[in-house]
């Protein structure tokens, strides 16, 4: 069963950080944007924003963002010694690329970062976006077809 918590009025990326334990990549953009019901974290780690955020597209793609970012960043932690900056910039970079990390980049973090740590972030990027995009589409199927037609 999904953790719930409720929060208690307006709350914004700062609260869904620290509210799941994701690690900041937005600096000042941290804002609070708008009142939310609940969040939920499935056993999966998936992330659930309830309906008030739901229609609040910008907060919901920020949240994907994080917890994508969060889930390559443990993997890449478990696997690799890197630096949590260099780490955290290369993720932010491939998922900004849709998990491809540029030659400019290669070579940039290329003396510090192994070559084999570098492409398992762009897999585990790929990965993530793959099913976040299968998943997408899936909804959108459920939300198409619940839609009585008249």
């Amino acid at each position: 069963m999904p953790s719930t918590s409720p929060a208690a009025g307006p709350v914004g990326y700062a609260w869904i950080r620290d509210h799941l334990g994701l690690p900041s990549v937005l600096g000042p953009r941290e804002a609070r944007i708008a009142n939310v019901n609940s969040i939920e974290r499935s056993p999966e780690g998936s992330l659930r924003i309830l309906a008030k955020v739901a229609l609040e597209q910008d907060l919901l793609r920020e949240t994907r963002f994080l917890a994508d970012f969060d889930r390559v960043y443990r993997k890449i932690d478990e696997r690799f010694d890197v630096r949590s900056t260099d780490l955290s910039n290369l993720i932010v970079f491939a998922l900004q690329q849709e998990g491809r990390l540029s030659m400019n980049r290669r070579k940039q973090y290329g003396e510090r970062v192994q070559a084999e740590a570098l492409d398992t972030i762009e897999v585990e990027v790929q990965a993530c976006l793959a099913e976040r995009a299968q998943s997408e589409s899936l909804e959108d199927r459920v939300e198409r077809d619940s839609i009585p037609r008249g």
